[in-house]
């Protein structure tokens, strides 16, 4: 049976490569030696100048595994911080919603490179201990400190909510909203609406009519997370 890959530090990876030229071995002596596959022995020596540099460098020589390039490392910390600020207001969330938003994150950062798959999102629940079967209100930090903030994010969102009509969310809101923009700022005609693309767009839109109010521009995004994930649903149930 074929030795099962193995993390080493850098540590290790270094003696592997100083042992592979002191030696001659070959990758399935080498292998041998340190337990590892034919593999992954050949990979550490096929790379030894990159991880010599990254010795040089004063890397740390026990770290098993790289971190995650600052980019990366972005877009998991904010769309970590956005998935406990829906799940805390009982927001259901789904896997390709979280994709979706990676995806939307990493396009406001410019990071192009970035791709969102089954692979990341799997990666993502682990580093965050992720369970979509459960739909509990969560906080990124233990400090009671971080949790009277987050209520009070709360208790701003409600009053909000209060203070807005419960009809905001209907399609006549919309409509209504769409006149006025034309009326005042000559927008766009978005016309009638007959999906959530459309809608999506007419929130857009409104979002740039709303900036300064932050009643209506709070509520908006709410709709706008809301027609995205019925987006999202829609479209997955007709793949």
């Amino acid at each position: 049976m074929a030795p099962r890959k193995t993390f080493f530090t850098l540590r290790q990876k270094i003696e592997v490569i100083n042992v592979a030229e002191r030696e001659h071995l070959s990758v399935r002596k080498l292998g041998e030696r340190f337990n590892i596959s034919k593999t992954q022995a050949a990979h550490i020596v096929k790379h030894k100048d990159n991880i010599r540099k990254r010795w040089q460098s004063g890397e740390n020589l026990d770290q098993k595994k790289r971190k995650l390039k600052n980019e990366a490392a972005q877009i998991d910390k904010m769309c970590f911080e956005w998935f406990v600020h829906a799940r805390n207001q009982q927001i259901s969330i789904t896997g390709p919603l979280i994709k979706a938003k990676a995806k939307e994150i990493a396009s406001d950062l410019q990071y192009h490179k970035f791709s969102a798959s089954d692979g990341w999102l799997q990666k993502w629940r682990k580093r965050h201990n992720i369970n979509f079967k459960c739909n509990k209100p969560i906080f990124s930090e233990d400090d009671q400190s971080e949790k009277n903030n987050l209520e009070q994010k709360l208790l701003i969102k409600n009053e909000v909510n209060e203070q807005i009509s419960e009809n905001i969310a209907t399609e006549e809101f919309i409509v209504k909203q769409e006149q006025e923009s034309d009326e005042e700022e000559q927008g766009e005609d978005f016309g009638s609406i007959t999906c959530y693309e459309d809608a999506l767009k007419v929130v857009k839109s409104l979002k740039n009519f709303s900036k300064g109010d932050f009643f209506a521009l709070e509520h908006l995004k709410n709709l706008e997370f809301h027609f995205q994930n019925c987006f999202l649903q829609e479209k997955s149930k007709n793949c």
